[in-house]
């Protein structure tokens, strides 16, 4: 059996089914091949795009991933389908071949590359005959000698006469021209060519030292397919010719349907789809074609008009009408095509209408023209309001088949319906019309705020300048006159879309705007707030004061929110609720084996809606935030935030999240955890300042202290004041005897038993070795003595201490009691009597009363 020639594999897969590359080498070479790269940097080149218009398009291409640059371009009305056309031309001579791309990555040794390539040309369909046809012999001489080096067979002409004769009998496959011969135009010669009955070949080069766009829509509208530009590049002459030869192999994936009863017309159609790639059926009648559309689902249909069983009109309408056929493009091709006939085409549902006989390759680029610009989505919402059921449809598949989504209604009222639902990017709409008119249309348009800034474009048969003014007037953006040339006015669209998409992004911009203002007012006003509760947090002189603090500022700072400080206990899985704000219930403290948030290191803020949402004791009862409050590392407590009324937060409110207010979040909790710290450090300096070290008890400072004010305010209220002054009865032999440490527990336990057995108003303090003062406030004479006494007996019943094993003996004391004012009206005064009335107790045998 002989092997069938592979002609259809690229160059790139080739070289990996001879095992020369891997795929991963072939991936990396079409990587740094990048087409989309060269096509951006070739519409910048020639000014089609500038690079303002680039982050619109890869935005596009991001939301599309299966559009290519210029498709998405397209897609955005930033290029038209010709500057596509010819972009794609120049990439095709512009783009590195992958095997220099192989050899220059050393993927591929260069010998193996010639070899290869020998192999690989040897083994697909080649072109042999190329004909030129250009005025200048120097032109002609030059790419004759670059295309014989590879083989290809040249003829050459300087006329458009000679090369028509040269087109029938050497019948090249491709045909490079010249836009100026020596008896017509390059453009005229290939549209003539492409006129002739029987086409030899659709490739026709244009080479030409001025390639303007005008010129190159002119060269396109000729049936010019490529170009090539003064003075020939060798590279960019080959890399065109062999992307032709590999255009040839490929089958388009679309099916074209073409039905006539006519074996003549009906094979011309088919000829000419067939040599453009497409995957021709045939029907010889109109009912044979709706069986077949069902059937096989087509991408087009060509219908004759005039067939026998059923006629093109009834088969037309009938794949309009039913829901498997409804979007397949009817092309309509006829030798009748008198106004009442074309109108009867559109009327009953086809998309364009040609002529018996038409031009070679006219119906090919048009059909290639129309599938391709179907794949192109742009991102505008056209509105069509027209009561006449032809330039309706004809509207429809205008703005269709350039890619924009399009709603159609029959009169203004329900025109007005549809564009309060789907919020058109323009409105196309007729003047005369049932139900609502075109002026009564735009009229309500303009009078719905959400509606007033769409662009209209009123379309009018009428040529009365009033009804014109009268539209504008009203506010449409522009009329057009009926019938009217599709080409101005999609033009006409285009711009109109243009302004609006300023002016959506000028008022899109304004909402940022807005929006970011208010961000940063609510910022501001969040950052007064938190420099006040800095403010406030300095003036707390103790702990307590900082819970009532931090209610009273998240109530400020999360005005829909309630909240729970928790204060970590002496057990690191206890927390103790605070204080609450807000008016929710107290839910079930947290414990630090559930909660991550109290277990992270460093510990974790976990918010409602983020990636780490809060822990499943928290959500269930509904919390929003768990956040440790942190200072130098330990954790002093949490605080719970939970939404109260079914209230959102502002940041909820406005499509946010808490992630975006972390920075100031962190802020906000520091600060609670710091003002906790140090206040607590705070008291704990106050504390050292006024409190002996060992027992405990107040200093002999604080007591100075404590007698002038309480000594004021006594004097104040015309109350007593009783002083009690004692010490430990023999405690330097007891010392001698057991040592200081001994009696340093002794001491403790004095200040202890002297704590338990007086008032919460009486201040028990340490005057200075083994002596102590106890200041009472509004006690009597006979009150200071029972409680001087109660001392005593408790001190002289009181369990043996044990120290390191040994059992200590049982200690007493003596006490002296004197009392303002009957004893002195200052504090020396005072101590003075209640240290006679002490000794006075020693004098008398220890471990006894005595009063002044």
């Amino acid at each position: 059996m002989k092997k069938t020639k592979n002609t259809t594999t690229g160059f790139g897969q080739y070289l990996v089914e001879k095992g020369l590359i891997s795929d991963e080498q072939r991936l990396r070479a079409l990587e740094l091949q990048s087409k989309d790269r060269l096509m951006e940097e070739l519409a910048l080149e020639f000014k089609m795009l500038s690079p303002d218009d680039l982050p619109a398009v890869h935005e596009y291409m991001a939301e599309h991933p299966a559009l290519l640059f210029g498709e998405a371009a397209i897609s955005q009305g930033l290029i038209t389908f010709n500057q596509l056309r010819y972009l794609l031309d120049v990439r095709t001579k512009r783009k590195v071949r992958i095997g220099d791309i192989l050899l220059q990555e050393g993927f591929i040794s260069e010998e193996a590359l010639r070899d290869i390539l020998m192999t690989y040309h040897g083994e697909q369909k080649k072109f042999k005959k190329i004909l030129i046809v250009d005025l200048s012999t120097t032109v002609i001489g030059i790419l004759q000698r670059m295309l014989e080096k590879y083989d290809y067979q040249v003829k050459s002409c300087r006329s458009g006469a000679e090369g028509a004769n040269l087109v029938k009998t050497f019948r090249p496959e491709i045909v490079i021209v010249s836009g100026e011969l020596a008896d017509m135009e390059g453009y005229t010669f290939c549209q003539q060519m492409l006129s002739e009955p029987v086409v030899v070949t659709r490739n026709y080069v244009l080479i030409s030292s001025s390639l303007h766009q005008e010129n190159v829509d002119r060269a396109f509208n000729a049936g010019v397919s490529h170009f090539l530009s003064k003075p020939v590049n060798e590279k960019e002459l080959l890399n065109l010719v062999f992307q032709i030869e590999k255009d040839s192999l490929k089958k388009r994936p679309e099916k074209v349907l073409v039905v006539d009863d006519s074996v003549g017309p009906r094979m011309v159609i088919s000829k000419e789809l067939a040599g453009a790639g497409f995957e021709v059926f045939q029907a010889v009648n109109g009912a044979e074609a709706v069986r077949l559309a069902r059937e096989i689902k087509p991408d087009l249909i060509t219908m004759d008009v005039e067939m026998p069983v059923m006629g093109g009109f009834e088969a037309c309408g009938q794949l309009c009408n039913h829901v498997e056929t409804s979007d397949v493009p009817v092309i309509m091709i006829s030798s009748l095509t008198t106004p009442e006939v074309v109108a009867r085409g559109f009327e009953v549902g086809a998309v364009e209408f040609f002529g018996k006989p038409f031009k070679a390759g006219e119906l090919a680029n048009y059909v290639n023209a129309l599938l391709e610009t179907r794949k192109i989505s742009k991102q505008e919402r056209v509105l069509v309001v027209e009561d006449s059921p032809v330039v309706l449809h004809i509207l429809k598949y205008l703005f269709r088949k350039n890619g924009y989504e399009l709603f159609t209604a029959i009169d203004g009222l329900e025109g007005l319906q549809l564009a309060e639902s789907v919020k058109p990017d323009i409105i196309i709409t007729d003047c005369y019309m049932p139900a609502m008119n075109g002026w009564q249309l735009v009229t309500a348009l303009k009078e719905n705020s959400e509606l007033s800034h769409i662009p209209v474009v009123m379309l009018t048969g009428s040529t009365e300048k009033d009804d014109v003014l009268r539209g504008l007037a009203l506010g449409a953006a522009d009329y057009i006159t009926k019938p009217f040339d599709e080409t101005e006015l999609l033009a006409r669209v285009v711009v109109h879309l243009d302004k609006k998409r300023l002016f959506d992004q000028m008022r899109h911009e304004r909402s940022k705007l807005a929006a970011i203002n208010r961000r940063q007012g609510r910022l501001l006003n969040e950052i007064t707030i938190l420099n006040r509760m800095g403010e406030a947090f300095q003036r707390c002189r103790s702990e307590v004061e900082v819970y009532a603090q931090v209610a009273i500022f998240f109530e400020e700072f999360y005005p829909t929110e309630g909240g729970i400080l928790k204060i970590k206990g002496e057990n690191a899985d206890s927390f103790t609720e605070v204080i609450s704000w807000g008016g929710i219930p107290s839910p079930a403290s947290p414990n630090a084996k559930a909660c991550p948030a109290l277990k992270g290191e460093p510990p974790v803020y976990l918010a409602k809606g983020t990636v780490n949402g809060p822990c499943s004791h928290c959500q269930e009862q509904g919390c929003l935030v768990c956040a440790p409050l942190v200072s130098q590392g330990n954790l002093v407590g949490m605080i719970q935030r939970f939404a109260v009324g079914g209230k959102a937060s502002t940041e909820a409110a406005e499509g946010g999240d808490y992630g975006g207010k972390w920075h100031l979040e962190n802020t906000i909790f520091e600060h609670v955890g710091l003002a906790i710290s140090n206040t607590r450090l705070r008291e704990s300096l106050v504390q050292q300042s006024i409190r002996d070290p060992l027992t405990r008890l107040f200093n002999r400072r604080y007591m100075e202290e404590s007698f002038i004010r309480e000594l004021a305010r006594v004097e104040r209220n015309k109350t007593p004041l009783g002083v009690i002054m004692f010490d430990v009865d023999h405690f330097k032999k007891f010392n001698d005897n057991y040592g200081h440490m001994a009696g340093d527990v002794v001491l403790k336990r004095i200040a202890e038993i002297a704590v338990n057995n007086m008032r919460k108003a009486d201040i028990v303090c340490r005057y200075g070795g083994e002596e102590f003062i106890i200041i009472m406030p509004e006690a009597s004479l006979l009150h200071v003595v029972e409680k001087a006494e109660k001392l005593r007996e408790a001190l002289a019943h009181a369990d043996n201490l044990v120290v390191e094993g040994q059992e200590l003996p049982t200690s007493t004391i003596s006490l002296g009691v004197a009392l303002y004012p009957d004893h002195g009206r200052d504090s020396a005064k005072l101590i003075e009597k209640a240290d006679e009335a002490l000794y006075k107790a020693k004098a008398g045998g220890r471990n006894r009363v005595e009063v002044a």
